[in-house]
């Protein structure tokens, strides 16, 4: 992954145009967060289990890096409860997180002050809770009917390549989402299919 990561970036330094480096920097976040968990993996001596709140912690960190985004900008509140989860739980999980915080990073915040930044994880009767919210300017309601639609996935290209990802992720996982504009965007996910470790 480390191998993979580290090609997406060099071929990024030789790319001109400004849409090919971003996709190719949104590539290189996604197999670094799958990098992250596997870093810990080995680093814990646990090849079963991650601790998600390193991991989270770790992920957030190397976005707003990554985005070269100073945390007196955005203000980041991480609320996750002391749970470990295999990989094959924290791969479709981690790469939820990603592609919503990058979304936040680039799109919601229209101003450098009283930006926030949030994620919060818990079990409750069997399930786990994930939301993710931020204090920006919100999605469209076309996204909000288009996440909140527990069918298939749609295939429509309108949809970007990082919306089509949640989607199957979230089925994977066996995800209800609930996603609304309450001061900014709030998305919930109710995990069914996890393993603690």
């Amino acid at each position: 992954l480390q191998i993979i990561s580290s090609l997406l970036r060099l071929q990024s330094r030789t790319v001109q145009d400004p849409d090919t480096k971003e996709v190719l920097m949104e590539g290189q976040n996604r197999v670094q967060s799958m990098a992250l968990i596997h870093q810990n993996l080995y680093k814990e001596d646990n090849l079963t289990g991650v601790e998600v709140k390193k991991y989270i912690e770790k992920l957030s960190k190397n976005l707003l890096e990554t985005y070269t985004i100073s945390e007196n900008d955005i203000r980041l509140k991480l609320d996750i409860a002391p749970i470990s989860l295999d990989v094959s739980t924290l791969i479709p999980l981690g790469l939820i997180v990603n592609e919503i915080f990058t979304n936040s990073l680039k799109y919601a915040f229209e101003d450098k002050k009283g930006n926030l930044l949030g994620l919060s994880l818990y079990l409750m009767n069997d399930i786990l809770f994930l939301h993710v919210y931020d204090n920006g300017k919100g999605i469209s309601d076309e996204m909000i009917h288009y996440l909140n639609d527990n069918s298939a996935i749609s295939k429509n290209k309108d949809w970007g390549f990082g919306t089509r990802l949640l989607k199957t992720f979230s089925k994977k996982l066996d995800a209800k989402i609930n996603a609304s504009n309450d001061q900014g965007t709030r998305i919930e996910f109710q995990i069914l299919n996890y393993t603690i470790t």
